[in-house]
């Protein structure tokens, strides 16, 4: 009896330790995701963003998928002083990194469109710099199945 009590009363401990590890990490990602500027429940840890873009816009929304599921989307406007080849490579080493599919990829003078897919997520990159331009713009659109 006394046995069968320690048992549970140390897996309870270690269950309500791990719900709390779990609460903290999601509380740093929040806090994260409010830090860059990104918008509200960006799925940092799944989909991080290149660093030190300046975030001109952003955006939440719900979004239908092409076999009708409802989808969060995500969209952010940026800009970036480094070089459009180099934000691509970025995303595609983490999209790569993921075991993402590339399911388009477009390259211009100008920059790069690609797009990644899984079963959970589908994103849209547009990574541009015209000659007129200071810096590099980039738009994420991050498509998440509910």
């Amino acid at each position: 009896g006394i046995a069968f009590v320690l048992i549970v009363a140390v897996a309870l401990g270690f269950y309500l330790n791990q719900q709390a590890q779990v609460q903290r990490e999601r509380a740093a990602e929040r806090a994260k995701v409010a830090e860059l500027g990104l918008p509200e429940g960006y799925p940092l840890a799944d989909i991080p963003v290149y660093p030190g873009l300046k975030i001109t816009e952003k955006k939440r929304d719900t979004a239908l998928s092409s076999d009708n599921k409802p989808m969060d989307l995500w969209e952010i406007k940026a800009t970036s002083t480094d070089d459009k080849k180099q934000i691509y490579e970025f995303v595609k080493e983490k999209m790569m990194a993921r075991n993402m599919s590339q399911t388009q990829y477009i390259s211009l003078p100008t920059g790069y469109g690609v797009n990644y897919g899984d079963e959970q997520y589908y994103i849209e990159y547009e990574i541009e710099k015209f000659a007129r331009d200071k810096e590099t713009r980039v738009v994420m659109r991050v498509h998440r199945i509910k």
